[in-house]
């Protein structure tokens, strides 16, 4: 985009010490803009500049900038800058005896947007030594321009609040610049508010995001809302109605209190608003109500309260045959033999069982840093062992998934009274609720459990729950069916599975040389490109993935399976691909 004149304005000067400026931009400026700075005098004839001094080229960075930003940039023996990047060619330098900073671009024509001249009153006839300047074309003093009686430091002291034409004015009058000293430097330490809004930032755009149990896009009594769904809200720069490069960020919230959200102190414009869901809340979710994404144009003080979203969960259940590899699990107790065995590292961790049910079976280590990566970081920076001694501590509390076994935002859309509860504090997650009650009242935790299917499939089970054996068949699935083969088939490493494709391996185990399939796997069966469970097929993974393939032929890894417990899952690799 081509800037204009007054687009930009300075609000600080220093010529002592390491010289510095700042400028605040008065419209959005898009990723990638360049501006240039000089304290080459302009010529009198409007031929250009004159010659011999420096440029600095601020570039504005991915994401761009918004209006109201206030920019930095220091020239010490390297320039630096507080937004973006900064480079310099020649030699800037402010004289303490007067000059002069003029922003411009340059396409071929060069158009000047902005100036400030710290020599007199006025911008001088003609640009005759390195001290002075002609007022370059196109700009105006008062509106695009500021000549400051000399002196060697000084800062903007105006108003910081109104539309671009009278910050435009306020900024260009030398008598608001009054924080000035010939030996101390000067800081322009104010904010700016309703920057190109036309005065205002009083708007909002909210509503709510919601379960749409029967599809219909109308949210109908008994459809609750969906916590903890994370929305972006971007200027639309270019009012293309679509996300694209030129469109700025401005913010991102969390649905909250009945899947509300509010974005709120905005100024006239268009706006995209993009539901990101980046805590996987909608996993199994379908759009069904309003638009993702949805341009909005709000008008001065507007609060518009029609950004609905509904979503319903796609159908489901205990069948095996519609479970994805990336739905499987990979359990802690795997997870931390895997560590042992693949990496020599040692994962500590103490068994909590909660409700009867021991949260090592249930939970999945890699699913859950993938799919919290603040958690991943903290783990990383040494803060907690492991994701699993995160979720035993803080993350059942809060509402995240141990485990594609258990998904919050279902439970609770599929238990309003629950939701309710949960709103009204008796229960600080629907985990909490389902871990306590919810298993043994055969509520389901997912789209891949169905309770009642379970017993239905599995006499021997809904008996042993009738005689007090089990409290539920969830608590007999996590402790035995998981890994016993029994349906949903689940998991990403299935002993029953391996043992049963693999002869010599389970004459192997039941000779004693190993104590479980497991341990053959991960010493022997991985590096043979055996395959796991009926949900990872080894020579598809690598098949789609051929850099994954290199790395394993080159001994990076064992498998292409240790890569992706490792990597790919959390990377999103691709898993698609037909088995065979």
């Amino acid at each position: 985009m081509a800037l204009n004149p007054g687009d930009i304005a300075f609000v600080q000067y220093n010529a002592d010490g390491t010289d510095d400026f700042a400028f605040v931009v008065l419209v959005n400026i898009l990723a990638g803009e360049e501006i240039l700075f000089t304290d080459n005098g302009w010529l009198a004839d409007n031929s250009g500049f004159r010659s011999g001094e420096g440029i600095l080229t601020w570039t504005a960075p991915a994401g761009g900038i918004v209006a109201g930003t206030v920019v930095t940039i220091t020239n010490d023996s390297t320039p630096t800058v507080s937004v973006g990047t900064v480079s310099e060619s020649g030699s800037f330098s402010l004289s303490t005896s007067g000059d002069q900073i003029i922003a411009y671009q340059d396409d071929g024509t060069v158009t000047p947007i902005a100036a400030i001249n710290n020599q007199e009153s006025s911008f001088q006839a003609d640009a005759t030594s390195t001290l002075t300047s002609a007022l370059p074309q196109g700009l105006t003093e008062g509106s695009s321009a500021v000549a400051i009686d000399e002196v060697d430091n000084v800062a903007y002291s105006g108003l910081t609040t109104g539309d671009q034409a009278t910050l435009q004015a306020a900024l260009n009058d030398s008598n608001n610049w009054t924080n000035s000293s010939n030996s101390a430097r000067q800081t322009f330490s104010g904010s700016f508010n309703g920057v190109g809004g036309g005065g205002s930032d009083n708007g909002s755009i909210g509503d709510f995001v919601w379960n749409d149990l029967d599809g219909d896009g109308v949210q109908d009594g008994g459809e609750s809302g969906i916590d903890n769904v994370t929305i972006n809200l971007y200027e639309d720069a270019n009012s293309s109605g679509t996300i694209d490069a030129g469109d700025i960020l401005q913010t991102t919230v969390t649905t909250t209190g009945g899947g509300a959200f509010d974005f709120t102190g905005l100024a006239a414009g268009d706006y995209i608003i993009d539901v990101t869901d980046t805590n996987n809340v909608l996993n199994g979710f379908t759009l069904t109500g309003g638009t993702d994404p949805l341009a909005v144009t709000l008008s001065a003080d507007e609060d518009f309260n029609d950004a609905d979203f509904g979503y319903q969960s796609n159908p489901g259940g205990g069948g095996g045959s519609s479970i994805t590899p990336e739905q499987g699990i990979f359990t802690f107790e795997q997870y931390v033999l895997f560590e042992a065995m693949e990496e020599g590292r040692t994962v500590p961790f103490n068994s909590v069982s909660m409700g009867g049910i021991p949260i090592a079976k249930l939970f999945d280590e890699t699913y859950y840093l993938a799919n919290n990566p603040g958690v991943a970081a903290a783990v990383n920076g040494g803060f907690f062992s492991s994701g699993y001694e995160h979720f035993v501590t803080f993350g059942w509390r809060e509402g995240r998934n141990p485990s594609s076994l258990y998904n919050e935002a279902f439970y609770l859309a599929a238990n309003p009274n629950v939701a309710a509860a949960v709103n009204a504090n008796f229960f600080s997650s629907g985990f909490e609720h389902f871990i306590l009650f919810g298993h043994t009242e055969d509520r389901d935790p997912s789209q891949l459990f169905d309770a009642s299917d379970y017993l239905l499939n599995n006499t021997d089970v809904a008996n042993a729950v009738t005689a007090n054996a089990f409290s539920s068949g969830f608590q007999h699935f996590t402790m035995f069916g998981l890994q016993g083969g029994r349906s949903p088939d689940l998991l990403l490493f299935n002993e029953v599975f391996y043992l049963s494709e693999n002869n010599s391996v389970a004459n192997a185990v039941n000779a004693g040389f190993f104590e479980s399939g497991f341990e053959h796997y991960l010493l022997f069966g991985q590096g043979e490109g055996r395959s796991p469970s009926s949900l990872f097929n080894e020579s598809s993974y690598l098949a789609i993935n051929t850099d994954v393939a290199g790395a394993v032929n080159a001994d990076f890894f064992t498998s292409g399976f240790e890569h992706y417990i490792e990597f790919g899952r959390a990377a999103g690799r691709d898993v698609t691909m037909a088995y065979t």
